[in-house]
């Protein structure tokens, strides 16, 4: 937040009843209070969003239209290793 200034959260802890849970063959990162995304509204918001968030623990990072989906305990994540995707 210090980087990035106020964040918009459109997506935080989930039940493990919300749809986009429900689809899941287990819950995500989401639904053990461990992700959020965060919109954006330009380039240089993405880019300090991405940059920064391994230095703060973060360990998945999805990247959407306008938003991204950040989280420290990815559930498919191997042996610690950090993982990346597009939506």
């Amino acid at each position: 937040r210090y980087q990035f200034g106020p964040m918009r959260i459109t997506s935080g802890f989930r039940c493990p009843n919300h749809p986009e849970e429900r689809k899941k063959k287990r819950g995500g990162a989401h639904s053990i209070g461990h992700a959020a995304d965060i919109s954006y509204s330009n380039g240089s918001q993405l880019y300090i969003l991405i940059s920064q968030a391994p230095r703060v623990g973060m360990k998945g990072i999805g990247t959407g239209k306008s938003f991204v989906h950040l989280d420290d305990k990815h559930p498919y994540l191997d042996r610690g290793n950090g993982v990346a995707w597009t939506y």
